[in-house]
């Protein structure tokens, strides 16, 4: 991914829904949109800007970026463990789902020829089933929080970044719309190197 991109990505961030478990949020994402979206609305522009070659527009973003780095890795790598850790809590609710629907069905179906056969063991595994459920509620609810953590990390991240690099955010939207303007290409180490 070039890296005229990661601006995107990171305003981008802020966007993402989080679930319902992370409602209590130590982040103000209202406060840090604004700041970002007030970032992206002003100019970057500067006299002579027209005038850059694909070379020279890579080359400032690309020291922007480097101005960045700290908190930009610090992002993606928040970012990325977001993503692993809400893979892995949908992983395990579609494997969780694909055993449980016909061990469900079976449950049921032995329950009731339990019940018209012998209705105290049939309330003895009506408990016993009661607690299976909360355990598996409470297993859930454990995979459901390590991707919340993970996405407060990520959005943590994403408001650092944008509070002590919003100064940044108007020059690189200007950088960009210059590297889409004149169709730069990002060349093998990602920064423009070349003229239209």
């Amino acid at each position: 991914m070039s890296k005229h991109v990661h601006l995107l990505l990171f305003v981008a961030a802020l966007y993402i829904p989080v679930p319902a478990a992370a409602a209590d949020a130590t982040v103000d994402r209202g406060a840090t949109a604004r700041k970002a979206e007030a970032a992206l609305r002003a100019d970057g522009s500067r006299p002579g800007d027209d005038t850059l070659t694909c070379e020279q527009i890579g080359e400032e973003m690309a020291g922007l970026f480097g101005k960045m780095d700290p908190e930009l890795s610090t992002l993606f790598g928040a970012a990325e463990r977001a993503n692993e850790e809400t893979k892995r809590a949908e992983q395990a609710l579609a494997a969780r789902n694909a055993i449980e629907g016909p061990a469900l069905m079976a449950r049921a179906l032995a329950e009731g020829a339990l019940e018209a056969t012998n209705p105290v063991a049939a309330a003895a595994l009506g408990r016993a089933r009661a607690v299976e459920d909360q355990l598996a509620v409470a297993r859930a609810a454990a995979g459901g929080q390590k991707a919340n953590a993970a996405m407060q990390e990520t959005l943590a991240a994403s408001a650092g970044l944008i509070d002590e690099h919003s100064d940044k955010i108007p020059r690189m939207n200007r950088l960009t719309q210059l590297f889409e303007a004149k169709h730069c290409t990002p060349p093998e180490g990602g920064e423009a190197d070349a003229d239209d």
